[in-house]
């Protein structure tokens, strides 16, 4: 596997003098971490702009487009010029924000959120609206990067992306070392494949410590680039995953590194399956999205494996406001219903439920849940 460059300790320090200041700290280690996410940090500037601005700037619609020095005005215009919506983002914030929203009654507050951000306007919004949610941060603050931010800029039906990841990329194992005793209290660990070109090395050690005091590990495979690009450092942490969460195509992708030629779905979840979880051999899923037509679970228990799938309620074209984050807030409300104590089907319809109401929500807002 690919290795993250080593930092100095200086990181770890910094990080110890910042967290003795912050409220959260004390209330994180004086509750039961339900849920600890390590993942890349993001806040989203929401927008709606015109086809001029997107010319003036050449971006094409329906894509995603990595900032250069070019681009980088784009977002002081936006927040001058525009009415903006901030919204903390990133895959991993996403689904964490749906699961503390559907524990919230039973466990307040109990959900952490590990990453980098930078000392700026971003970082401060960002911290205020995690809080808002509910969420504890143990994000670092890195003095000379800025907080990893994404331009979204919609254009009646269409969107273009523009990220410029900044501190959000930037997570060095001294930091790692830090923040280790949240990863020795919390019940259950979560990532996903783009945390795996930040820091691979964190992610797998905290993977393969939860597993060993057999605590329940959730990953998302992200998206099938991120499969191509880095399977051998996934293939290492499977054997300490038991909750994989994807699509069809990025778990058919992840099985062609496993079988060495493409396969069946079917053939895709049982060599997935095999490799999961190796310590335990029980328990272990897989959620597989199968685009707007239904969600497969493949599971293992009582060494018995099945394969089920669900369908998913159709929404109208017209009532669609957004998909982007669909895919997380499913994850969220699965691992919610998870950690109430719902079983794997009753917990993927919670998280289905929730999806449901976020593609048709302007704001991102999430529906109540009634867990009785």
């Amino acid at each position: 596997p690919r290795s993250t460059p080593l930092y100095s300790s200086a990181a770890s320090d910094v990080y110890k003098r910042q967290v003795s200041t912050q409220s959260t700290w004390d209330m994180v280690m004086q509750r039961a971490i339900k849920l600890l996410v390590q993942e890349n940090p993001m806040m989203d500037v929401v927008a709606k702009v015109s086809q001029s601005f997107l010319r003036k700037y050449n971006l094409p619609l329906n894509a995603t487009v990595a900032a250069t020095p070019q681009l980088m005005p784009i977002y002081e215009e936006l927040t001058k010029n525009f009415k903006c919506d901030f919204r903390p983002a990133g895959s991993a914030f996403n689904t964490l924000k749906a699961c503390q929203h559907v524990i919230k009654s039973k466990h307040p507050s109990s959900t952490v959120f590990m990453g980098s951000i930078g000392n700026d306007r971003y970082g401060k919004k960002l911290k205020e609206k995690i809080k808002k949610d509910g969420i504890l941060d143990c994000l670092y603050t890195h003095q000379n990067l800025h907080t990893g931010v994404c331009a979204v800029l919609l254009n009646e039906d269409n969107r273009c992306l523009v990220p410029n990841l900044g501190a959000a990329c930037v997570y060095p194992d001294s930091l790692a070392n830090a923040q280790w005793n949240m990863v020795e209290r919390t019940e259950r660990y979560y990532s996903t494949s783009y945390f795996l070109e930040t820091n691979y090395r964190a992610l797998k050690r905290a993977a393969d410590y939860a597993a060993s005091k057999g605590r329940p590990v959730y990953f998302n495979l992200g998206a099938q680039k991120w499969v191509t690009r880095y399977a051998e450092e996934l293939l290492s942490i499977l054997p300490s995953v038991r909750g994989i969460i994807g699509n069809t195509e990025e778990v058919l992708e992840l099985s062609k590194h496993i079988a060495g030629e493409e396969t069946d779905i079917e053939t895709a979840l049982q060599l997935i399956s095999a490799k999961q979880c190796s310590k335990q051999k029980q328990g272990q899923f897989i959620i597989a999205t199968n685009s707007s037509k239904s969600t497969i679970i493949a599971e293992l228990r009582n060494k018995k494996f099945t394969i089920a799938e669900l369908p998913t309620q159709k929404i109208p074209k017209e009532q669609i406001k957004t998909t982007n984050g669909a895919g997380d807030t499913l994850a969220g409300g699965l691992l919610g219903g998870l950690i109430t104590g719902l079983d794997l089907t009753q917990s993927l319809k919670l998280g289905q439920q929730l999806a449901f109401h976020y593609i048709q929500s302007s704001d991102g807002s999430l529906p109540a849940v009634d867990l009785k």
